[in-house]
């Protein structure tokens, strides 16, 4: 059963989360490297293939080159996202690359 957005609508899909397409896209990429490595009939590591292919072109055809960016390049997404000097606001060392729980446990608010 698909999800369906209650605010847009009866009937009206909701987007994909990009972490499921982003996941599935990597076992069908997998599947297919497994089923041409194993020596699987053709039609199958084709089928395999096809859909592989066709993930991306779906995304792009449902939600454009920003769904697609936030689905496959979630980082590029983000840089295109944010405003203009969010990104390294603080100085290297004071909440660069610290976890939130981290920062949270020993009171830096950075």
């Amino acid at each position: 059963m698909s999800r369906v957005d209650q605010k847009a609508g009866i009937g009206v899909p909701a987007p994909p989360r990009p972490a499921v397409v982003r996941r599935k896209f990597r076992a069908f990429a997998v599947l297919t490297v497994v089923a041409v490595a194993t020596r699987l009939p053709i039609w199958s590591w084709l089928a395999l293939l096809a859909t592989t292919a066709l993930i991306p072109v779906a995304v792009a055809a449902y939600g454009g080159p920003e769904l697609l960016r936030t689905v496959f390049w979630p980082d590029r997404a983000r840089r295109f996202t944010d405003p203009v000097g969010a990104r390294g606001a603080h100085p290297a060392g004071r909440g660069a690359g610290v976890h939130p729980r981290h920062r949270a446990r020993t009171g830096d608010r950075g």
